[in-house]
C-alpha cells in the first residue's frame, strides 16, 4: 500500500493560506486521524500477510504502521505496532529481536497506564519467555498479566488462559492445561474469534495426545483444520495437518500419517517456510521407508540435501 503522494507547491502554499484564515487545532487534529487512520490500515494489512504466513510482507506493513504512528508520536498505537513486530519476530524465530520490540511496547504501554495494553505486552514477553523453553517463568508472566486486565471476557483475557494452558502443557500438568485451554476456547467462542478457537483446539488436541488419548487428539486437532481452513490460515493449516500425521503415526496408522505428513508439506512449500518443509520432508522419507516406499523415500532425501543449510 502506497503512501499519499507529496504535495505540490501550488497546494502547500494553499493549504497555508488556508491555516492563516482557520485555527490550527482543528487542522492538527484532522491530520492526526488520517495518519492514526493509515496506521490503523497498515496495521490490518500486516495483520492479514501474518494470518497467511507470509512474515516478510506483514513485517513491511507493520513498520509502515510505526512509521506513521512515530510521525505523530501516537504511543498507544506505537506500543500496538512494537507488539506486531515482536509477533513477527517470534514467528519467524527471531527471539532477541521479539525481545526488543516487547520491551518497546511495554515500556509505552507502562508509561500510558493502559491496563489492557499492558497485560497484553506483558503475554507477549510470557509467550517469549514459553518459546525459550521456561514455561515456569512464562506461566508467572500470564498470571501477572492477567490480573491487570479489568475486563476477565476480553480477547486479551482469552489469550492469557490459552497461554497459561501451554505453559502447564509444558510443565506437564495436564489437567490444569486442559482447564484453562477449555475456558479460553468458551470465551474464543463467545467472541466469534475462530482464528484464537482453532489455536484452542490445536492445543487441547496436543495435551490430549499426551496424554495418549488419541481419539479426543483427533477430534480436537480436526477441529483445529477446519476453523483454519475457514480462516485460511496457511501456518496454521500446515500445523494442524502435522498434528493429524504425528497422532497417527503415534497409533500405528502410517498410511494416514503419510498422507498427512504429505499434506503438511504441500501447505509448508507453497507458503515457503523451508525449516517446516524440512521437518515434513525427514519425516516423509522415515514413513515412506517403513511403508516400503524406497522410490518416495530416496525422492524426499535428495528433495530434504537440496535444502540443506537453508532455515527460511
Amino acid at each position: 500500500m502506497a503512501r499519499a503522494p507529496l504535495r505540490t507547491a501550488a497546494t502547500v502554499i494553499a493549504a497555508a493560506l488556508l491555516l492563516a484564515a482557520c485555527s490550527s487545532a482543528p487542522k492538527a487534529r484532522l491530520e492526526n486521524d488520517t495518519v492514526k487512520n493509515e496506521a490503523a490500515q497498515y496495521a490490518a494489512a500486516g495483520n492479514r500477510y501474518f494470518t497467511r504466513g507470509d512474515y516478510a510482507d506483514a513485517r513491511k506493513f507493520f513498520e509502515l504502521s510505526l512509521r506513521d504512528n512515530l510521525s505523530i508520536y501516537n504511543e498507544p498505537g506505537m506500543a500496538r505496532s512494537y507488539n506486531s513486530l515482536g509477533k513477527v519476530a517470534l514467528a519467524v524465530g527471531d527471539l532477541d529481536g521479539a525481545e526488543a520490540d516487547f520491551e518497546n511496547a511495554f515500556g509505552l504501554a507502562s508509561r500510558l497506564g493502559d491496563s489492557e495494553l499492558l497485560a497484553e505486552t506483558e503475554g507477549n514477553l510470557g509467550e517469549l519467555k514459553l518459546a525459550r523453553g521456561d514455561p515456569g517463568a512464562a506461566l508467572v508472566a500470564f498470571r501477572a498479566a492477567l490480573a491487570k486486565l479489568t475486563d476477565p471476557q476480553s480477547l486479551v483475557a482469552a489469550r492469557l488462559y490459552h497461554n497459561i494452558g501451554a505453559a502447564y502443557k509444558e510443565l506437564g500438568t495436564y489437567p490444569s492445561a486442559l482447564e484453562s485451554l477449555n475456558h479460553a476456547l468458551s470465551l474464543h467462542i463467545a467472541l466469534k474469534a475462530v482464528g484464537e478457537q482453532a489455536s484452542d483446539y490445536y492445543m487441547i488436541a496436543s495435551v490430549y495426545s499426551k496424554e495418549g488419548d488419541l481419539k479426543q487428539a483427533v477430534d480436537y486437532a480436526s477441529r483445529a483444520l477446519a476453523a483454519d481452513q475457514k480462516m485460511e490460515n496457511a501456518p496454521g493449516i500446515g500445523s494442524d495437518l502435522l498434528a493429524l500425521g504425528l497422532i497417527a503415526e503415534k497409533a500405528g496408522d502410517l498410511q494416514t500419517a503419510y498422507r498427512r505428513y504429505y499434506s503438511s508439506f504441500q501447505v509448508y512449500e507453497s507458503i515457503g517456510m523451508v525449516a517446516n518443509v524440512k521437518e515434513l520432508l525427514a519425516k516423509l522419507v522415515t514413513v515412506a521407508g517403513e511403508l516400503g516406499r524406497a522410490d518416495d523415500a530416496a525422492r524426499y532425501r535428495k528433495a530434504l540435501s537440496s535444502l540443506e543449510g537453508q532455515t527460511k
